[in-house]
């Protein structure tokens, strides 16, 4: 049976931490967790308005500009990516949202 977390925000934190310190400006470092934390959270709507009302209430400005605006820089994200890949069955359904996400 699979362990369950009750604490899944610090955990989710932990695990996006590598992926965090390549993402470069302070304001995305901040933001990615509040949206991932968003999309697979509480809360039946998972659009921009409703997760920033839910997570950071001041924030829906910023969160729309992490998620819309910006030129990234993909290629230390991807770098991250192939590696969680092949450890995919060690942490599936972390290694599978971030896939996701990326694309």
């Amino acid at each position: 049976m699979a362990k369950t977390t009750l604490n899944w925000e610090a955990e989710l934190r932990g695990w996006l931490e590598p992926f965090l310190e390549r993402l470069g400006h302070k304001a995305r470092r901040r933001m990615c967790p509040l949206y991932v934390s968003g999309l697979i959270g509480p809360g039946d709507r998972k659009s921009v308005q409703p997760m920033a009302e839910r997570l950071a209430p001041n924030d829906y400005d910023q969160l729309h500009h992490f998620i819309a605006g910006g030129v990234w820089d993909l290629a230390p994200l991807q770098a991250l990516e192939v590696k969680a890949k092949t450890r995919r069955f060690k942490k599936p359904l972390s290694t599978q949202l971030f896939a996701y996400h990326i694309g």
